[in-house]
């Protein structure tokens, strides 16, 4: 039996605003300001393999569409988007989408970054790799 009672809404409240980053402080490299000083020395380190013809080029900050936007109800939902730190093309060809994080916890600290890893890894079918700086060398986060 159909109930004619409108479905109840909440009282929306405002947006709240995104917690600042943990232990970031921006930094400057070649005149491009980095959101923190892990990402801007990942930037050095590819600057130094690409003089050393490991890396070939490296684009910084692409976004990609995760979903697009559309409404429900009248009301317009924003798109979904992903930017990776990095998208390095190496000597031999192959692409690599590089995230870089400076800590482990840092990683976990962005509760939306493993679905969006993930939403972006199955769009466009290429891995994202999350760099950390650990122990004076660069590693891959295990995911």
């Amino acid at each position: 039996m159909a109930s004619n009672v409108p479905p109840m809404r909440m009282k929306r409240r405002g947006k709240k605003k995104a917690a600042p980053k943990r232990r970031s402080r921006k930094v400057t490299h070649d005149n491009i300001e980095f959101d923190s000083v892990v990402e801007g020395q990942y930037y050095l380190h590819l600057k130094r393999l690409r003089e050393q013809g490991v890396v070939q080029s490296f684009e910084m900050q692409k976004t990609f569409m995760l979903q697009e936007a559309y409404s429900i109800d009248g009301e317009e939902r924003k798109p979904i988007v992903y930017t990776p730190d990095f998208i390095v093309t190496y000597a031999d060809g192959h692409t690599e989408d590089v995230d870089v994080k400076g800590s482990e916890k840092t990683s976990a600290a962005s509760r939306d970054f493993p679905l969006r890893q993930k939403l972006f890894e199955e769009r466009y079918g290429m891995r994202l790799y999350v760099m950390l700086w650990r122990k004076g060398e660069w590693v891959e986060r295990d995911t």
